[in-house]
């Protein structure tokens, strides 16, 4: 299965996110209606929303295997390396990253291979994705930008074996923002928004996106162009927010307003960029509200994503009666990974006093092929450990970082391996 893969977008909003995300376990939850979900209206008030499942006692977290690596965070697994960066301080008390290959056996560190004269980047979408033990993602370059620049974003792969970086391709956009899907074990798929002049209302917004083949061939399949004016009861276009690939289908998601109300959609689309299906979500408008998806993932008939303004995390499902509430966590109090078809997510450990809860929070995994949640509990080996992240890394393994007795010192963390043959 393919999908976007946004997992190290922690790297973007970490900062954000502990200043905004210590929340304790959840100890009342909303009965479910009677189709065992949460309808928008339970939910609105509650910044926490877990499923009714009882834990069992099995205990996850004797399988958790600490990787020892100090201050290396890392980003994906590459054969035998860790691919990953080593932050430091400063002389001036600054924190930055060198990024590098890490033996995962070993812990030897090998340094990347430059191009010469290549420039250090300055801002990145977080999305990255591995095709055959390369990894691929998009950053921009600039780093001095006016009102009337563009960004230099360059295409870079880094080889998993030797540290070589390679620039794929480049482009100038008025974003810095590209992102990436897997499509197969050949093909990627790479998109932007961008806005673009109108003569009907303040601007356009055209979503471009282009398949990749790992050989070197390109090409562009969906432009889609979007147009809302303020006093329009209609948009005109197809809004695409984001787009998503489930087992090699390529499916975009947006909103349209019809009516004076927004609708919600999702557009099947065909390796050429024809337009095979559109589904419209009903009852996703219930659970989203004003605002805007920065991740989206389909994984069977489920979709996890997280908004942009809050920065909030759902698991929902589509269903006869329509889209469907299953977990909600405001501002990423509660953590989630996709694995293959399993979702598995947890909340934070936190309390909004920065202090942790005397009770661990279960462990949840969704079958998404067998339709089936259940629970475990989650014991973490450390005397004090503040949940910081969750990941998984491009072979399905999941990796959990803690932070050991400070939730905010950077530098005092602990990563923990979950293989994948736990729960698939």
């Amino acid at each position: 299965m393919g999908f976007c893969n946004m997992r190290n977008t922690a790297r973007l909003f970490i900062s954000l996110l502990f200043l905004l995300t210590l929340f304790a376990c959840a100890k009342d939850k909303p009965e479910p209606d009677t189709g065992g979900y949460i309808s928008p209206e339970q939910a609105a008030g509650m910044s926490v929303v877990l499923p009714d499942v009882t834990p069992s006692h099995e205990d996850w977290g004797v399988d958790l295997k600490p990787l020892d690596l100090g201050n290396f965070t890392v980003f994906d697994k590459l054969d035998e390396y860790y691919y990953g960066g080593k932050a430091y301080l400063t002389p001036d008390g600054m924190t930055e990253e060198t990024y590098m290959l890490t033996d995962a056996d070993s812990h030897e560190e090998k340094q990347l291979d430059y191009p010469d004269n290549f420039p250090s980047w300055s801002i990145g979408s977080g999305s990255e994705i591995v095709m055959q033990n390369r990894y691929y993602e998009w950053k921009s370059y600039t780093q001095e930008f006016g009102e009337s620049s563009l960004h230099d974003l360059k295409l870079t792969r880094v080889d998993g074996k030797t540290g070589e970086v390679e620039i794929v391709d480049e482009m100038a956009l008025s974003t810095p923002f590209v992102y990436l899907c897997k499509v197969s074990e050949t093909q990627f798929l790479s998109y932007y928004m961008v806005q673009m002049p109108s003569d009907k209302t303040d601007y356009a917004v055209l979503t471009v996106a282009t398949l990749y083949e790992v050989g070197g061939d390109k090409k562009e399949i969906i432009r889609e162009r979007y147009e809302n004016g303020v006093d329009w009861s209609d948009s005109e276009g197809i809004l695409l927010e984001r787009l998503a690939v489930k087992n090699g289908e390529i499916y975009g998601f947006g909103r349209r307003r019809i009516s004076d109300a927004y609708e919600f959609f999702l557009y099947h689309y065909s390796q050429n960029g024809e337009l095979l299906a559109t589904e419209e979500l009903t009852g996703f408008g219930g659970i989203i509200g004003d605002e805007q998806p920065v991740e989206l993932e389909l994984v069977g008939d489920y979709i996890v994503f997280r908004t942009y303004e809050s920065l909030t995390n759902y698991i929902c499902k589509k269903t006869s009666d329509g889209v469907r509430l299953i977990m909600k966590g405001e501002s990423g109090n509660v953590l989630y990974a996709i694995s293959d078809k399993y979702i598995i997510f947890i909340e934070r450990n936190v309390d909004d006093n920065g202090e942790l809860k005397a009770k661990g929070c279960p462990l949840y995994i969704i079958d998404t092929q067998n339709d089936k949640i259940k629970a475990v509990k989650f014991s973490v080996p450390l005397k004090e450990a503040y949940a910081v992240n969750l990941y998984s890394l491009s072979n399905g393994d999941l990796i959990f970082v803690y932070g050991k007795g400070d939730a905010f010192d950077l530098f005092n963390r602990e990563q923990f391996l979950l293989p994948s043959n736990k729960f698939r």
